[in-house]
């Protein structure tokens, strides 16, 4: 995975969200809630580790872990019937959103502080 499959892959939960408010497709909450388990939570725990050293890794996975809660919070939401309230959530200016901006912000960073030397992997396509 690199670092740009990385964003599309981390982009793709607002999609499957959506889906989960429309009543398209169901998803279970405690597993959106769990960060090591999609992709990009498995590459982190994985490969990624390659990159711990990297001044941005540890923001990188905080923001990760966090963005997992929201997304958690969004799927509970639905599940106790509050779709509205899951669906302010993904608006603009809404908490999922936010916290999907600020990981894929975190990813950027990382991405760049490899590619300018500043990480402790070889391979700069590695997510």
């Amino acid at each position: 995975m690199n670092f740009d499959e990385a964003i599309k892959a981390h982009t793709y939960w607002k999609v499957m969200l959506k889906w989960l408010i429309n009543g398209q497709r169901p998803i279970d909450a405690d597993i959106v809630a769990l960060d090591g388990v999609c992709e990009l939570g498995k590459w982190i725990a994985g490969d990624g580790q390659a990159y711990a050293g990297v001044p941005g890794f540890e923001v990188f996975v905080r923001q990760h872990t966090a963005f997992h809660e929201v997304a958690g919070e969004v799927a509970r939401l639905v599940e106790s019937g509050h779709r509205a309230q899951a669906d302010a959530m993904m608006a603009p200016e809404g908490k999922f959103t936010l916290a999907s901006e600020k990981t894929i912000a975190a990813i950027r960073a990382l991405k760049l502080q490899v590619e300018n030397g500043t990480g402790s992997a070889s391979d700069a396509n590695q997510a």
